[in-house]
């Protein structure tokens, strides 16, 4: 496949986690988590066992605005749209 030979040549995934941004970081956390529609709910519960709330919705409206994602928080969670590569404007 195309793709899995394009990623071959990087760094193991533990190299990388120390080298990326807080920002970059979410991002894989949610890649990871999202079904196949591109949704990702978390409860806050849940969420504090690796993020603090407040430095998690910083990120959140910092990947919104760059168009990667878009997020709807509730008393109990919060529900995250991963965006797909094909929906992205350039």
């Amino acid at each position: 496949m195309m793709i899995q030979q394009a990623f071959q040549d990087l760094p193991p995934k533990p190299f990388l986690m120390q080298i990326l941004d807080a920002k970059s970081k979410l991002y894989l956390f949610l890649w990871e988590r999202k079904n196949n529609v591109g949704n990702v709910y978390l409860s806050w519960k849940d969420l504090g066992r690796y993020y603090n709330r407040n430095n998690f919705r910083t990120n959140l409206r910092k990947l919104t605005d760059v168009g990667l994602l878009n997020f709807e928080e509730s008393e109990e969670g919060v529900s995250v749209e991963v965006v797909n590569w094909d929906d992205i404007e350039e």
